[in-house]
């Protein structure tokens, strides 16, 4: 799990929603092991869990075999700047069986990386094969070769991390059991209009 505090706030992207269903399935495909125990859930008053509800449910790990993903960079920077950042992604690499290698067609690798003005973020995991071709999966907001390496350090490999498939730490199930059942069912009652079932 990423613990790490970002001083620019780094945001975990969500796709749209009608994409969950569809990406789920594709993360099951790619590694069984994505796929929620549903059995051990109990129907909501005799409810079934939706697609959508089995969708939220899934994990977007590469799986234990390992994976090659391929890295493009879409705004062209310097060759220093592409060798640094791939070096701080391959550092996973050192305890888990990852590899991350540039490739001659940036926009449509599987990593494919801007530095808009838009912060830090990345998609998690798997859910990076569901962007459009020539669309960023992961944003390094005005990362340039004079970066400091703290920075890369720091910043790249939190992000990286998110493409691997980890989410951020307080989605731990420890820390989700704290939550008061009551509190969060009124608040989303209030906020999002759910009752009580949903």
């Amino acid at each position: 799990m990423i613990t790490e505090q970002l001083e620019m706030s780094c945001t975990l992207k969500d796709l749209p929603r009608e994409m969950w269903a569809i990406a789920a399935r594709q993360a099951v495909d790619i590694n069984p092991a994505n796929m929620p125990a549903v059995e051990r859930f109990p129907l909501v008053s005799g409810m079934p869990l939706s697609p959508e509800h089995i969708a939220v449910m899934t994990t977007k790990y590469w799986g234990a075999g390992g994976v090659k993903l391929s890295v493009g960079f879409l705004d062209s920077p310097t060759a220093g700047l592409k060798t640094r950042v791939l070096a701080h992604m391959n550092s996973w690499g050192k305890n888990a069986n990852v590899r991350f290698m540039e490739s001659s067609t940036k926009s449509s690798a599987n990593v494919r990386i801007a530095r808009a003005r838009d912060g830090y973020w990345s998609f998690l995991g798997t859910d990076i094969l569901s962007i459009r071709v020539g669309e960023p999966t992961m944003n390094l907001e005005g990362f340039t070769e004079e970066s400091s390496e703290d920075e890369f350090r720091r910043v790249v490999r939190h992000e990286t991390g998110h493409t691997l498939g980890f989410p951020h730490e307080h989605m731990r199930k420890e820390i989700i059991a704290r939550i008061d059942a009551e509190k969060a069912i009124e608040y989303f009652m209030r906020t999002q209009g759910w009752n009580r079932q949903t």
